[in-house]
């Protein structure tokens, strides 16, 4: 057996919601300042997951599904510390938002290279939730912030797709 027998649509939806919380948690804990590098580990992480279930659902209600998650993750957030419930919000708004676009990208580029649809999906989903995510959250956020947390999305995003591109 290998590791991705072990890495199934189960651990892919566990792995997804949980990333997405405890980024979630983390920016009610530390505050904005800590968003750029909860983005790259965490935020990453979900954008590669969420490639990665595409992958695992298929087209069938593939949207339905990635948007049921995203919702999902705000619930559980706000479940565990109902404290977060501007910070689960505005994480709700910005998957739910991101993902449309991502999903959209993501399948104009299905026939394409994995690390080249990943990537591309995230240019755009990266910008959508930034901005959204920012401005529910925190009423906004200086531009060097915005530019910050874009980036460091992506790069996370670069560096897990890389990292675990055998496991999609």
């Amino acid at each position: 057996m290998n590791i991705k027998q072990y890495f199934g649509v189960k651990t892919k939806v566990f792995l997804f919601v949980l990333s997405a919380v405890l980024a979630n948690l983390m920016v009610f804990w530390l505050g904005a300042a800590f968003a750029p590098l909860i983005a790259f580990l965490f935020i990453g992480a979900n954008f590669f997951l969420r490639d990665a279930l595409h992958e695992t659902f298929g087209e069938k209600n593939l949207m339905w599904k990635m948007l049921c998650l995203s919702v999902i993750t705000g619930w559980v957030s706000f479940l565990i510390n109902p404290s977060v419930y501007m910070i689960a919000l505005a994480s709700t708004v910005a998957f739910v938002s991101s993902t449309l676009s991502d999903t959209v990208v993501y399948q104009v580029l299905k026939n394409k290279a994995w690390l080249m649809k990943v990537n591309a999906s995230n240019v755009v989903s990266s910008a959508i939730d930034t901005v959204v995510f920012m401005f529910i959250a925190f009423g906004g956020a200086p531009l060097y912030l915005l530019l910050l947390q874009f980036c460091t999305k992506l790069l996370g995003g670069a560096a897990w797709s890389i990292i675990l591109k055998g496991l999609k």
